[in-house]
């Protein structure tokens, strides 16, 4: 639909078929590079001017795409193959009303477009997974036994209240923790925030308290986020660095969690992950250990999880290395009420092994 300068055409159009078969491939930087020596040589091509834009939105340089695109949409007022990569650029970077808008102009002056109507409909779900119900109520409980060991049964129950913000890329939340362990009962309270900066780039920090605690941590901080290490586009596999740190102040100690790891979404739904463990109790020499999880999503309203750590773990101040089997299931009940059940296997080294089933509920409102 785009056209270019009649002498440059043929050429021109080789150079976007070659470097559409490298883009194919993900070998961003070489397809950039056989653009930009294109465009040296026919400075006039708004083909190769344009794919260049698109190549530069799938590695994140939407800054370099969007300089280009305003160019060419003074050239060329109007043009739906220009305002197309405007509308994917505004996509990758989260702009989704932005990106809608785009798109539905296009479509306004070029029923049809079927590139364009993709678009529109990528951006309404993402507009619509924003617009979610901006409050959400979480409760459940965790019931444990012991073998190896006599010991009493556990029961821990929570509640939480989570809040959305309008923008759709903060939420905050409050928790409170309920812990009948060791034949004694601590109350944990909790707030935090998550908030999400960029399409690759996501953060939070939790901070909570006991009070008058007897085995639980008198203060815990939580924070850590994520990094998508690969481009938001649609031939980039999703690749994310993580990171998660805790640190828990007992009446009698500290214990600190280091915890970086990688995660990759294989497919809409699903999700491997790893993480390498490294706790530290004051005065005591690290001990270090890892863990993994598959996330998938079996229906539209059913997904599991499950995984294996081989860790140590911190239980009323004591850190021990633990062999963890865990796993569960998710089901959207509606689109408002989910319910999640799970069930976990610790084998605490020369001490109990505990089984622990949890269930919980949640409602949008």
């Amino acid at each position: 639909m785009f056209t270019s300068p009649t002498k440059a055409e043929p050429s021109a159009g080789q150079i976007t078929e070659e470097a559409r078969a490298l883009a194919a491939s993900e070998d961003y930087e070489s397809a950039a590079a056989l653009l930009r020596q294109g465009i040296a040589e026919y400075p006039e091509s708004a083909r190769l001017q344009l794919e260049l834009a698109r190549v530069y939105g799938w590695q994140g340089k939407y800054a370099e795409a969007e300089n280009i695109i305003a160019e060419l949409e003074r050239q060329t007022p109007g043009n739906p193959d220009v305002s197309l990569v405007a509308g994917y650029l505004a996509y990758y970077q989260g702009y989704y009303a932005q990106a809608q808008q785009r798109f539905a102009s296009i479509l306004e002056n070029y029923p049809g477009y079927e590139d364009a109507e993709n678009g529109l409909a990528n951006a309404q779900r993402a507009l619509a997974a924003q617009d979610k119900s901006e409050w959400r109520s979480d409760t459940g409980f965790e019931w444990s036994h012991f073998e190896r060991q006599d010991r009493a049964n556990w029961f821990n129950s929570f509640t939480q209240l989570s809040h959305q913000m309008s923008s759709g890329e903060t939420v905050l939340h409050g928790r409170v923790e309920r812990f009948d362990q060791f034949e004694t009962i601590d109350t944990y309270y909790q707030a935090g925030i998550d908030h999400r900066f960029t399409e690759r780039l996501y953060g939070y920090v939790h901070a909570g308290f006991t009070a008058g605690a007897d085995f639980r941590p008198q203060r815990r901080l939580l924070l850590g986020g994520g990094y998508r290490l690969t481009p938001v586009t649609p031939h980039a596999l999703p690749v994310w660095l993580t990171l998660d740190l805790q640190h828990d102040k007992y009446k009698d100690t500290e214990v600190s969690n280091f915890n970086p790891g990688l995660r990759i979404n294989t497919a809409p739904g699903w999700a491997l992950a790893a993480k390498l463990v490294t706790v530290k109790e004051a005065g005591l020499d690290p001990l270090y250990g890892w863990s993994g999880r598959l996330d998938g999503k079996l229906t539209d309203s059913l997904a599991f999880y499950g995984g294996y750590a081989n860790a140590p773990e911190a239980v009323a101040a004591r850190v021990v290395d633990t062999a963890t089997l865990f796993g569960g299931i998710r089901l959207d009940l509606s689109t408002r009420h989910t319910l999640r059940l799970g069930y976990a296997r610790d084998d605490r080294e020369n001490s109990y092994i505990r089984h622990a089933l949890s269930a919980s509920f949640s409602v949008a409102f």
